[in-house]
Order: structure tokens, then sequence, then C-alpha cells
């Protein structure tokens, strides 16, 4: 698996939208992050950019390597449910007008229900 990510290509956002297969919209929604790093536990609450019921984009202070698997957690649009698992960075990079670092997430295991539940959501809430 290392060496399939270090020929991994960031992709730039028209190839992200190609290969896109749920709806994605701008809402901003506070997520926690969970990195782990050298046994130690970096808890922060971020704010999307964008969410898909695939993944969703993150502001964060530092840069976080893409293939790193974190923990996310955030209350699902217009409910009171809370979904969380496990994700894995595909994208990291500098976002010059905000001077943050915008993080692509990619959902590990939500479940097929979540992620249709999610993206019913997400096509009625705009």
């Amino acid at each position: 698996m290392g060496k399939k990510l270090l020929r991994e290509k960031i992709m730039n956002a028209d190839e992200y939208s190609e290969k896109r297969i749920f709806k994605r919209i701008n809402e901003n929604i506070d997520v926690r992050i969970k990195i782990e790093d050298n046994d130690l536990y970096n808890i922060k609450k971020r704010e999307s950019l964008n969410i898909s019921a695939s993944g969703i984009l993150i502001n964060h202070d530092k840069s976080i390597k893409i293939g790193k698997i974190i923990h996310v957690s955030f209350l699902q649009p217009n409910s009171f449910e809370i979904l969380q698992g496990n994700a894995r960075v595909i994208r990291s990079e500098f976002n010059h007008e905000l001077g943050t670092y915008d993080i692509g997430i990619e959902f590990h295991n939500l479940t097929n229900d979540e992620k249709k539940k999610l993206n019913y959501f997400l096509t009625y809430i705009k």
C-alpha cells in the first residue's frame, strides 16, 4: 500500500468532479477530527468547506500527509444524527485566501445506508 500512496497523484478540482458519484455542496459544518501522531491523539474542531456522501473538505492550520487515516465525526446536516468513522486524506494543499490548508478526506466506513441518507439530506437542503 505504501508504494501505491507514493505514486498517488493529487488531482485538481476538475478531475475530482469527474470522479464524483454523490452530490457535493458548499456547506459549513462543524467537524471533529482525531489525528494519531506518535501514539498521541490530537482532537480538533474544524469547519467544512464542502461535503458529499463520499467525503468532506475541511480547512486546517497544518498540512496532513496524503494517505493518513484520521477519525472524523460531525452532525449530519438538518438532523441530530452524528456520523462518525475513519477517513483517508486524499488532498492537502495550502489555501492562500484563507491562510490554512484545504484537506480533502474520503470516508472509509460509512455504510451504504448512511451514505444514501447523507446524500438525501445534501440533495434537499439547498
